[in-house]
């Protein structure tokens, strides 16, 4: 929109001043050289803007050809290293009618009492589309069937958000991979098949879940704007080997593990994610 009505004023501004100069034999062309130094920063900011767009440094202006095709690209969907997609309405999604919640789910342990599987009945889908946002939700009993549910969306387009609600919070997941918007307990869970310990023991591991760099940097994103943010990863219970997506924060911490109830405790370093504004700790 800048380049148009930049393309506009200086067309009628040439056309007047070329009209002027004819009728006074005068010459105005300083007028024109005033007009384009006052434009000149505001249009390489347009234009840093418009390779960041792109998921592209704003020093590519300086190459020509490649600068244009980049220019007239689509940008990015969804969040990248320099920002929030300008489409994007909000990655948090307004209050949406969930569907029923399903009742069956069924886990197989082996000897050792370790999961061998885990099996959820799904329930229908409620959508609601905010803008060129997508959020389907449902309900579920636990956060264990929670999981199970949001784990068996194959693939997940841009600017579509799953959310899971259930007693002990809401679970979500996008093209990024587990995310929530407000708080999950963290002890006390809803455990539909409680065989763990009644001691805590230290958890197998952390790892991510799906683009582990983008979750890392939506994440960093939506805090460094004041919105709720936590980055949930995939916690491996030492007492079932259950992988449940919990929310984590530096330091030492505590999560009950979805699955058969134990508390687990261990460590998650600081992590320092770069943005085009500076760094942001999560």
């Amino acid at each position: 929109m800048f380049v148009l009505i930049n393309l506009i004023i200086a067309f009628v501004l040439g056309l007047v001043i070329g009209l002027i100069e004819n009728a006074t034999n005068s010459n105005l062309s300083i007028l024109v050289n005033i007009y384009q130094l006052a434009v000149l920063l505001p249009s390489i900011a347009v234009g840093v803007r418009r390779m960041h767009d792109t998921d592209h440094s704003g020093w590519w202006l300086l190459f020509p050809i490649v600068n244009l095709v980049f220019a007239v690209s689509e940008g990015t969907q969804g969040d990248n290293r320099f920002g929030s997609d300008p489409k994007a309405i909000s990655h948090v999604p307004a209050p949406v009618e969930t569907a029923k919640a399903p009742t069956q789910c069924k886990v197989q342990f082996d000897a050792d009492g370790k999961v061998v599987s885990v099996e959820v009945q799904q329930g229908p889908w409620a959508l609601k589309q905010n803008g060129g946002n997508k959020y389907y939700s449902q309900k579920a009993n636990s956060l264990l069937q929670a999981t199970e549910i949001l784990k068996k969306m194959a693939s997940i387009p841009p600017l579509t958000y799953y959310l899971v609600d259930t007693p002990d919070g809401t679970l979500g997941r996008d093209i990024n991979g587990y995310f929530t918007e407000s708080p999950l307990k963290t002890k006390n869970l809803k455990v539909e098949f409680n065989r763990g310990k009644s001691e805590t023991v230290e958890l197998q591991g952390l790892h991510g879940f799906g683009d582990v760099m983008k979750n890392q940097s939506a994440t960093a994103l939506l805090k460094k704007n004041g919105q709720y943010a936590r980055l949930v990863l995939l916690m491996k219970c030492g007492e079932c080997g259950y992988e449940s997506p919990v929310e984590t924060q530096p330091g030492m911490m505590e999560r009950e593990c979805y699955c058969c109830g134990t508390m687990n405790h261990g460590h998650r370093a600081t992590m320092t994610i770069y943005l085009n504004s500076g760094m942001v700790e999560i």
